[in-house]
């Protein structure tokens, strides 16, 4: 073999470069992951907070008492019904929990159909 010859292959730089490439590919999918999971986490608790009020609506619409009533459902939300006030027919439900290291709360006013 004479010594101009062509050499196939890599260099090390190419290399190098090639694996912080991957590298920087795979942190950004691991911290997409973990932000997917943390979406998902506090979806499914607010879903489970609006069905919680939506119940509670239902059993004062069905005739349930009035008054404030506060309900709680595996620590993890409490529903205060308030029915009355000046108007008879007005309802305010808030729903409060804690959501990873914050407490939210979301209150519905509306009026009875009766």
């Amino acid at each position: 073999m004479t010594g101009g010859g062509c050499r196939s292959g890599f260099t090390i730089v190419e290399l190098l470069v090639a694996l912080m490439v991957l590298v920087v590919g795979v942190l950004g999918l691991s911290a997409a992951a973990s932000v997917v999971a943390s979406n998902l986490r506090i979806a499914r608790l607010e879903t489970q907070a609006r069905f919680l009020a939506q119940s509670e609506l239902e059993r004062v619409l069905a005739g349930g008492s009035g008054g404030v009533k506060t309900v709680d459902r595996a620590g993890q939300f409490q529903v205060a019904v308030d029915v009355g006030g000046a108007d008879p027919r007005h309802v305010r439900l808030t729903v409060s929990g804690i959501v990873g290291s914050d407490t939210v709360s979301d209150t519905l006013i509306t009026l009875l159909p009766w």
